[in-house]
């Protein structure tokens, strides 16, 4: 099995990845938008209140586009301020980077490639980021 379970795998969510959601349902507001990939997109309205960029495709609105810029995002193909902007026409002011979005090929620190991003919470599996305004 997948650390992070996808598709029609049904595992309960890694302890650190609850952990994370709980740090993010602690600290920030319930309209905060959260990134991450489509597995810990799924957890976070259940687990946290807060919405997602990303979530279940049946009920995320252009699925396939936001696949592709999640994509771009955590491979490190948007440039800085090219993320910047598009975080901001999304309301996104919290990213998530775990197994599912390192597999992305992105440094394992995703700061590095936009320095916006603040680390506020890290367990071993989970980093979240706060999104500077």
């Amino acid at each position: 099995y997948p650390l992070v379970p996808t598709g029609a795998y049904i595992i309960y969510p890694l302890k650190d990845m609850i952990d994370a959601i709980r740090f993010i349902q602690d600290t920030t507001p319930r309209d905060a938008v959260v990134l991450s990939d489509m597995t810990f997109g799924n957890n976070v309205p259940v687990y946290s209140g807060n919405t997602v960029f990303l979530g279940h495709p049946n009920n995320t609105v252009a699925v396939e586009r936001k696949l592709e810029e999640v994509r771009q995002f955590y491979s490190g193909l948007m440039k800085s301020e090219e993320a910047r902007a598009w975080m901001r026409r999304n309301y996104i002011s919290v990213v998530a980077y775990g197994p599912q979005e390192r597999e992305y090929g992105g440094p394992r620190d995703v700061s590095q490639l936009y320095p916006f991003l603040s680390e506020v919470y890290r367990n071993a599996n989970f980093t979240i980021y706060a999104v500077e305004k």
